[in-house]
């Protein structure tokens, strides 16, 4: 198995992780050890695998998706290391007072970088459309969910679908552009 392989198996496993997390969270009603746990594994597997998506698609995504793929790594590593700082928290309010600034700047990070790798899927065409343009818009849809006082639920769906979006990238064959992107559609 190559580099690029496992650095999509380990993308996807993340993906995974992601969605666990927030099956485990709404499952449990808020913040709960265990979701703590498979949040913190997520975010750190989720930094090392974006480098097996960007490894794919490095020569047609170039700058942008290196940019994405390094802000996203950045972001998901304060984000884990924010979560091991709060870890048994059991609001958002008590995560935020022990971890301080930490969270609100991993965030900002973890979100600009899927945003730009997200726009560098889309026109590399290597990855899925939906899956590329999910990586644009999930991270979108969560600082207006949370500015807009939704409940949690909303913050969940979002991240299980950018989850998905790792998930579907990281099993993707390394086959060259999908067939869309190879007949030239856009």
């Amino acid at each position: 198995m190559n580099t690029f392989r496992w650095g999509g198996a380990i993308a996807a496993l993340g993906g995974g992780l992601l969605i666990l997390s927030e099956l485990v969270e709404v499952a449990g009603g808020g913040f709960s050890r265990p979701s703590f746990a498979v949040t913190i594994a997520a975010f750190f597997v989720l930094a090392v695998g974006i480098w097996g998506l960007h490894g794919r698609q490095a020569k047609e995504g170039g700058r942008l998706s290196l940019a994405g793929a390094a802000l996203f790594s950045v972001g998901a590593v304060l984000e884990g290391v924010a979560d091991l700082i709060g870890f048994g928290a059991t609001t958002e309010a008590e995560l935020h007072a022990r971890t301080g600034l930490l969270v609100p700047i991993g965030f900002s990070v973890l979100i600009l970088g899927a945003i730009l790798f997200g726009i560098a899927a889309l026109r590399a065409g290597i990855y899925p459309r939906l899956a590329a343009v999910v990586t644009i818009t999930a991270p979108i849809l969560l600082p207006l969910i949370f500015s807009l006082g939704l409940p949690f639920i909303g913050t969940s769906l979002a991240n299980t679908a950018l989850g998905a979006a790792f998930v579907v990238m990281g099993l993707q064959p390394r086959s060259g552009k999908t067939s869309a992107a190879r007949r030239g559609v856009r």
